[in-house]
């Protein structure tokens, strides 16, 4: 006797695109990502780690939401790994933040000086 078997696998998982709608310091950033396949799970990581607190997950984890970004997310590395029953693709996406540049340092104090109308002269004293 010969049973013939009929297996019905989902789609193999593809990620064809990561996107960000915006990349400004202080606001919120969504990055999104785009995917074929079925019966899929999405993951996300930060810098091979869980996310932190002010990071979101939304529409069935297809989008990652940073709450109003800091300096410290800049470079960090979001890693989306997207599973079905056959098959798992991973790709990495390393956020960027623009804004307003930041002092560095700061000097502690200032003093100007004018001995004559004509001429200023000032120092500048670097922090310790």
């Amino acid at each position: 006797m010969v049973t013939d078997l009929l297996l019905i696998l989902p789609d193999p998982v593809f990620i064809s695109n990561i996107t960000s709608n915006s990349s400004r310091l202080g606001q919120d950033i969504a990055v999104s990502v785009q995917f074929s396949g079925e019966e899929a799970a999405v993951t996300w990581e930060v810098d091979g780690g869980s996310l932190p607190h002010r990071y979101r997950l939304t529409d069935d984890n297809r989008t990652l939401i940073i709450l109003s970004a800091q300096r410290e997310d800049a470079g960090r590395r979001l890693r989306v790994r997207i599973t079905n029953p056959i098959s798992e693709e991973i790709r990495e996406y390393l956020l960027e933040i623009t804004g307003k540049r930041v002092l560095l340092g700061y000097y502690r104090d200032l003093t100007l000086s004018m001995p004559r109308a004509q001429q200023c002269s000032y120092s500048i004293l670097p922090s310790n």
